[in-house]
């Protein structure tokens, strides 16, 4: 019986494993109809093709028709008169173009007529594809070249061949965008791909290409759909990951967009805008060929370029650690340095002699070169001319270009200026030879692991050295990052004594351009949380505080606020500021200049609130101006009390109220604001604004506060007051009534109460014989203030 191929082969699917791909797809080309009844899918797009132009030629036939059949019968119509034709042909002459894309339209629809002996062709032609088709693609069909049982088993395996391969396709495509995204990285942070790392991406490419071929062949010969491969993600330029990395990011707002790690124009200039002496001087003079040239400008192209695209995220392997084998070369390349350095001085000094007679020699002018032009060096524009002169004279040498980078390496440890330009000279040459920049790095490196792995406190000027010089290459892009991050973890492992000094001067020289590089941010962010860590578990002085936070801070500064942005006033209200806050004096002259001023502006229009603006800026320069301000204020509003008494009254209202607030809403911030408007209340009273008694009832509520009287005390007092007045008209004298036995207030104090108490026993006798010798005598008069 029929037997589904598809659930067949969707069973077969996850056991089916591909051994021979190029024995299948030939055997799938060969007899895929005959064996299998699979119709080639060019079989099938030649039909449907043919199909397509069958349908135009008939369209195209029927529209000529059309249009020859309304001409015909437009012609045939007769005219009524010859002028009235004429008149209407001399009026609107506009149909001529109509005509002229009719006469168009009508050729183009010629040219896509096809003969009828065509059309019967094809039309034969689709027939036996499809008769064809369907003989050898029915179930159980007898012209097929195998058993029906045969043929469906081919089928199956065919099939699931097709999505086996398939699947492995989208799998090793979105592998190899790992892979090749993984390697970009590690190259752009080592400098290059180690061997192996390139045989295995070149076997991925290798792989893909094959299953791309296997895959589409299959497909075309079994009518199967090839499966879509998925883009890489955030993919906007088609060249990216071709090229260099990207530093100058143009997607920041502002003036600041073209910057990228770096902080102003100018550093950014002589840290990016090098010379290309491939390009201005000659081939013959560099000692190299024209393909030469341009292998070296593609892989300039490809190191330093500026339009591709780096991953953020750094692999584990980018970093591998330096073991004891590779510490201990760097201890001896660090201890034979300065042996090295004398026998290369003796072997220069020798050599000097000899060409002392001959200053033209090649030896003599590179030794000047190196001796006495390379130190004295103080700008780019010299490091530029430098540059091109070894290279125009000196470069075709392979021991000069040796003795150049072994002089940049032993740059003295006290001339630390020079090594931005010793890096500058360094980037250039790089561009044009590799056999300078590359020992240079690698002898920076050994010395600096070297010198690390010597545990006395000693050698820090050399060891500061080393890192600046190393930070320096990071950022004209000759060192790769992962030597400077190397240097710091290895700094990390023992961070102690000296170790502090040298991560904080490899923070101070490249950390920043490290931090804000997008392809080494992630990995720069891991190494300072390590180190913030490592500070607050270590109970370390405050000198290396202080350097490590220095560094801290150069590398990722904190956030700052936005800046308030100054309010601007209108011109009456910023003109009294002015007045009142910058201006006013104690002065007469002064003073008497603001009064006349304040009377000019325009009082008769009740919009402009100048009142209310007078006193506003009078008690904010109180408040905020000088201290002698105070004074001049009250002095003013005296001057206008005649003109303008609003300025008094409003002036004496304000303060009031202020003062009141102070009272009932204490607050410690306010203590400042309450003394400055008290002595403006004093002010005015000086100068005649408010009677005293307003000046002494204020008195009164500062002093009060706190110390209520109680309501009876306080009515008794009136009464006694009012009794006083009467009888000294009288002569005589009345005895208050709170300060007799029996009066009106009958609450007892609690200290009498006490002190009653304590006097009872030995003492009562005493103090009852002093009061019956004493007798009774005379109320003192009590004054109670209101």
């Amino acid at each position: 019986g029929y037997i589904d191929q598809d659930a067949l082969a969707s069973s077969l699917y996850s056991k089916y494993n591909v051994q021979d791909a190029n024995l299948v797809v030939s055997f799938a080309k060969a007899a895929s109809l005959e064996a299998t009844g699979f119709v080639p899918k060019a079989v099938r797009e030649m039909v449907d093709t043919l199909r397509a132009e069958i349908e135009t030629s008939k369209e195209a036939e029927g529209r000529l028709r059309g249009k020859q059949e309304g001409l015909t019968s437009a012609s045939a119509e007769p005219d009524e008169s010859d002028k009235h034709m004429v008149a209407v042909d001399e009026v609107s002459p506009s149909p001529a173009p109509q005509a002229q894309e009719e006469g168009t339209r009508i050729d183009e629809d010629e040219y896509s007529i096809v003969s009828h002996s065509l059309i019967q062709k094809a039309g034969d032609a689709i027939e036996a594809a499809e008769s064809t088709s369907e003989l050898f693609s029915k179930p159980g069909s007898q012209a097929l070249a195998v058993p029906s049982h045969a043929s469906m088993l081919l089928r199956t395996h065919l099939t699931a061949t097709h999505h086996q391969l398939s699947s492995t396709l989208v799998t090793t495509h979105a592998r190899l965008l790992k892979l090749e995204k993984r390697c970009e990285s590690d190259r752009l942070l080592q400098g290059q791909l180690s061997e192996a790392r390139e045989k295995g991406l070149a076997d991925a490419r290798k792989l893909f290409e094959n299953l791309t071929k296997w895959v589409d062949s299959l497909a075309e010969a079994l009518d199967l759909g090839v499966p879509t491969l998925a883009k890489e993600e955030e993919e906007e330029d088609p060249d990216a990951g071709t090229r260099g990395i990207e530093l100058l990011g143009k997607d920041q707002e502002g003036g600041e967009g073209d910057l990228g790690p770096y902080d102003d124009a100018e550093t950014k200039s002589f840290y990016t805008d090098t010379p290309d002496l491939l390009t201005t001087l000659p081939a013959t003079l560099l000692g190299m060929t024209p393909d030469e040239v341009e292998k070296k400008k593609a892989d300039n192209e490809r190191k330093y370029g500026g339009q591709g695209d780096a991953d953020d995220s750094v692999a584990e392997e980018a970093a591998p650690e330096i073991d004891e084998s590779s510490a201990q070369a760097f201890e001896e390349a660090d201890d034979d340095s300065g042996s090295r350095a004398e026998v290369n001085k003796d072997e220069e000094k020798d050599s000097a002699d000899d060409d002392e007679e001959n200053k033209d020699a090649p030896h003599y002018k590179l030794q000047v070169f190196l001796e006495q032009e390379l130190p004295e060096i103080h700008n780019r524009s010299q490091v530029d001319a430098l540059a091109e002169k070894f290279c125009s004279n000196h470069a075709t040498s392979k021991t000069a270009r040796k003795r150049l980078s072994r002089t940049l390496f032993l740059v003295p440890r006290v001339r630390l200026d020079l090594l931005p330009y010793y890096s500058r000279l360094a980037a250039i040459m790089d561009r044009v030879f590799s056999d300078i920049s590359v020992p240079l790095v690698q002898e920076l490196e050994a010395q600096f692991h070297g010198q690390t792995r010597w545990k006395k406190q000693q050698n820090l000027e050399g060891r500061l050295k080393t890192a600046r010089f190393l930070g320096e290459l990071t950022k004209f892009r000759v060192a790769p990052p992962i030597v400077v991050m190397r240097s710091l973890r290895r700094c990390l492992d023992d961070f102690t004594g000296y170790n502090i000094d040298v991560a904080c001067c490899l923070l101070e020289s490249c950390g920043r351009y490290l931090y804000r590089s997008p392809h080494t941010r992630s990995r720069m962010s891991s190494l300072l949380d390590t180190m913030m860590r490592i500070k607050k578990a270590k109970n370390l002085d405050e000198r290396a505080i202080s350097l490590i936070n220095s560094a801290m801070y150069l590398v990722n500064p904190p956030r700052t606020t936005a800046r308030k942005e100054a309010k601007v006033l209108p011109p009456m209200e910023a003109y009294l500021k002015d007045l009142f806050m910058v201006r006013l004096s104690p002065e007469s002259k002064m003073v008497s200049l603001a009064s006349k001023q304040v009377q000019r502006l325009p009082w008769s229009d009740p919009a402009q609130e100048c009142g209310q603006l007078v006193i506003k800026y009078m008690l904010k320069a109180c408040r905020k101006g000088r201290y002698k301000a105070v004074g001049a204020v009250a002095a003013v509003a005296e001057k206008l009390k005649r003109a303008k008494p609003e300025i008094s009254v409003r002036l004496t209202d304000a303060v009031l109220e202020e003062l009141q607030w102070a009272l009932e809403h204490p607050n410690v911030r306010d203590q400042q604001r309450t003394i400055v408007y008290a002595r403006l209340l004093g002010e005015m009273l000086r100068v005649g604004l408010i009677p005293a008694s307003l000046a002494f009832e204020e008195l009164y509520k500062f002093i009060d506060l706190g110390h209520e009287i109680p309501l009876a005390l306080r009515e008794s007092s009136e009464n006694y007051s009012a009794e006083a007045e009467d009888a000294a008209a009288s002569g005589s004298m009345p005895k208050p009534k709170f300060m007799a036995a029996g009066g009106d207030i009958s609450q007892p104090i609690a200290e009498d109460e006490e002190m009653g108490e304590d006097g009872d026993g030995e003492g009562a006798g005493l103090h009852d014989e002093d009061e019956q010798s004493a007798g009774p005598e005379k109320p003192a008069v009590v004054a109670v203030s209101k």
